[in-house]
């Protein structure tokens, strides 16, 4: 038997595991890593979400994706999707390591599922409840015709 020294419940602090409650937050990656099975086959990328927003602010949402499923390619094909999602939502077109993510504001509509959070979309960090635009695609400037311009060709 172990002495509890009078444990009072209104001592005992808030469950901080239970989910976020459904709904859209402004969030940022902090976390970030590639992790083997534990089959040892084959490895996921880990990633842990801040809410950064006043509603759920510090909490956090755990997400793996499976990038490189050596034996699932529709697993693969899902987390290939929903990183294509992320880098839309912070704007990059490529990056080289998990960690170029991290400390980017995003929003992400979050939903339950089971006793867990589940990120099922991915956008442009908000501003007064509007998307912000999504950056496009530099567009390159058409090279001036040499009959024209009198020049040469810039391949030339």
């Amino acid at each position: 038997m172990g002495n509890l020294n009078g444990f009072n419940r209104s001592d005992a602090p808030v469950d901080e595991f239970s989910p976020l409650a459904a709904g859209t937050y402004e969030t940022v990656i902090t976390e970030s890593s590639m992790v083997p099975y534990k089959s040892g086959n084959g490895e996921m990328l880990k990633v842990v979400y801040e809410v950064i927003s006043e509603n759920g602010k510090g909490r956090k949402i755990f997400d793996n994706m499976n990038l490189f499923h050596p034996t699932s390619e529709k697993a693969k094909q899902i987390s290939w999707a929903s990183m294509g999602k992320i880098l839309d939502a912070v704007g990059k077109l490529s990056v080289d390591d998990s960690s170029d993510l991290h400390n980017i504001p995003m929003t992400v509509d979050v939903e339950i599922d089971g006793q867990y959070n589940r990120i099922k979309r991915w956008h442009a960090a908000t501003t007064a409840g509007k998307a912000s635009p999504q950056p496009a695609p530099a567009a390159t400037p058409a090279a001036p015709s040499p009959e024209k311009s009198g020049d040469k060709a810039p391949w030339e």
